[in-house]
């Protein structure tokens, strides 16, 4: 067992020790493409929407490095014909964009150049006969090719380095060539893999620069097809959590809908950032955009990012909400610390939305301004 190679299952473990709602069946999903062109799958989400939880679970599924049976025999997947088929029979490795790059030992710049090391590590001391070339596709490949087993890959926050604004142009560049060597490769990707599997947050970008992992068949808040049900929650899925925890069902789910409800008037009343965040994502976005949360970008996390939806021809905006002070305020926090810069390379107009709510006169103040400007 190592970090990255077959990391085990004590991840998913700690998951079902809590309190855990059963996602399993989108493993499923993943073992009907497992030898097909179709095989290399990305889900992206907003932050809270268990993808690091979904990746660990696919993770602990795979791994040939442990049994996995108790934690799955009694979740959905084990109703599916190919579960035995598929469970434990693959080498995985297991990334997690995020955990490399917030390391402090690790410079930005030497991202790439770490992964790669670390994945070279874990397979010298598993596989002390296996020759380390030049580029891990080809490791791999000797991995592959001398022990008849493909491997599983698993990228989480694929796009943490893409989207943080402090990794220089350069490094992107080299990223994501990391990407094409592994899954655009038509001499490698096949022979070593059976699947992959990537979770981020930004829409994959299907043309410019990165094209590069435009081989992966993406499943996003707006055309999320079969995998809908397995990431975020479902209603009845709520409404079990409710009742587990002594909640009344029924008075949560009224909130969004007195949100959609709500005047110009009642929306003044908010006076705390998640309600002035609900009034904002209720009112009018839902037909044009899609909304991101805490997105980090520049030297922080914007409150709301408004996403255009595809061919709609509308601006991205980037929101700061702020409670008794001016919106010029909101404006200038979000040029000071370069939130923008999460969307650097979209292609889009950019607007700038300082929202502010005054307590004493119960008013709403609004400034908007683009990027340029």
């Amino acid at each position: 067992m190592g970090i990255y190679l077959n990391p085990g299952n004590e991840g998913f473990r700690t998951t079902r020790n809590g309190t855990y709602v059963d996602k399993s069946g989108m493993i499923s999903l993943l073992n009907d493409r497992i030898g097909r062109k179709d095989k290399l799958v990305c889900v992206s989400r907003p932050r809270r929407f268990g993808k690091s939880t979904a990746a660990q679970m696919v993770s602990a599924y795979y791994d040939c490095g442990c049994d996995s049976s108790e934690l799955f025999d009694d979740l959905e997947i084990a109703k599916a014909p190919s579960y035995r088929e598929h469970l434990n029979k693959y080498y995985v490795i297991y990334v997690d964009i995020t955990g490399v790059m917030d390391s402090a030992e690790i410079p930005r710049e030497k991202t790439v150049e770490s992964i790669v090391e670390f994945i070279n590590n874990d397979i010298s001391r598993e596989f002390p006969d296996i020759n380390i070339e030049k580029t891990l596709a080809m490791t791999l490949w000797n991995v592959a090719s001398a022990k008849r087993r493909k491997f599983v890959m698993i990228i989480d926050e694929w796009d943490a380095l893409i989207r943080d604004p402090r990794v220089p142009e350069d490094m992107r560049w080299i990223y994501l060539q990391f990407l094409r060597s592994l899954f655009k490769n038509s001499q490698i990707t096949d022979k070593v893999f059976a699947a992959a599997y990537m979770t981020g947050i930004l829409p994959i970008k299907k043309d410019g620069t990165q094209s590069a992992i435009s081989e992966f068949n993406e499943f996003d808040m707006i055309h999320p097809r079969a995998f809908q049900e397995y990431v975020g929650f479902q209603e009845e899925e709520v409404e079990a959590l409710c009742s587990r925890e002594g909640m009344d069902f029924a008075e949560m789910k009224s909130w969004p809908r007195r949100w959609r409800g709500s005047t110009a008037r009642s929306a003044r009343r908010c006076s705390t950032t998640a309600s002035r965040r609900c009034g904002v994502a209720y009112f009018a976005y839902r037909d044009y955009y899609l909304k991101l949360e805490e997105l980090s970008g520049g030297k922080g996390y914007a409150d709301v990012v408004f996403l255009p939806k595809r061919g709609i021809g509308y601006p991205a905006l980037v929101a700061e909400l702020k409670r008794d002070d001016a919106s010029e305020a909101a404006i200038g926090q979000i040029r000071s610390r370069n939130y923008p810069d999460a969307l650097k390379g979209f292609d889009s107009e950019i607007l700038l939305v300082g929202i502010t709510y005054d307590a004493k006169e119960k008013k709403h103040w609004c400034r908007i301004e683009a990027v340029g400007e």
